[in-house]
């Protein structure tokens, strides 16, 4: 249980539960106050992934790299872990009265972006790992649904917006999945680059 605490530790792994509560707290005070509820648990997801981003590397890359441990299992049960604990949290906001949202569109778009945090990680480095989440999310939320006509979506709509479409949609889901079992079998892989 000790490696398991000082690897969590050393990850910032505490940090990222506290923060990701306080963000959700408020963004379940925001949705009571204002019943304004669309988009809330993207950010809440959001925040969780981008907060991971920094733990996903070390505090030296190099010494990571000659340990003599298992890192592709170590960095999946990170990815999962943290994907885990931030559905958790957010689907737990239910307990505060209505949900932020389905657990299925939270458990989307969190195993989304934890994915595209990893796969960010492996390409660009831990300490950019969040930029590819937020502006993707950023653009979905603003600029690519004005792209399409008003009503349904295209299919390519619904791809490039997956994380803001209904939870019950095909082509969305497996854009997520897409991205959480790819990003991080390439972050398992090849860790965080320098």
């Amino acid at each position: 249980m000790r490696p398991l605490l000082l690897y969590l530790r050393s990850r910032h792994i505490p940090i990222v539960a506290l923060a990701t509560t306080g963000v959700v707290a408020m963004l379940v005070w925001i949705a009571q106050i204002t019943d304004h509820q669309r988009g809330l648990s993207l950010v809440a997801v959001l925040t969780g992934a981008v907060a991971t981003g920094p733990g996903l590397a070390g505090h030296d890359i190099d010494l990571d790299r000659i340990a003599a441990r298992r890192w592709p299992v170590w960095r999946s049960v990170h990815i999962a872990a943290g994907c885990a604990a931030v559905i958790g949290l957010v689907a737990a906001s239910g307990l505060a009265g209505e949900p932020l949202a389905p657990v299925g569109q939270v458990a989307r778009d969190a195993v989304g972006l934890y994915g595209l945090v990893a796969m960010a990680a492996a390409a660009f480095g831990a300490q950019r790992a969040w930029v590819p989440a937020v502006a993707w999310s950023l653009l979905a939320m603003t600029v690519l649904p004005r792209l399409w006509p008003p009503g349904e979506p295209t299919l390519y709509g619904r791809i490039a917006t997956w994380m803001i479409q209904p939870y019950h949609g095909t082509a969305p889901t497996v854009v997520a999945v897409t991205l959480g079992v790819v990003g991080t079998i390439t972050y398992a892989r090849w860790g965080p680059r320098r």
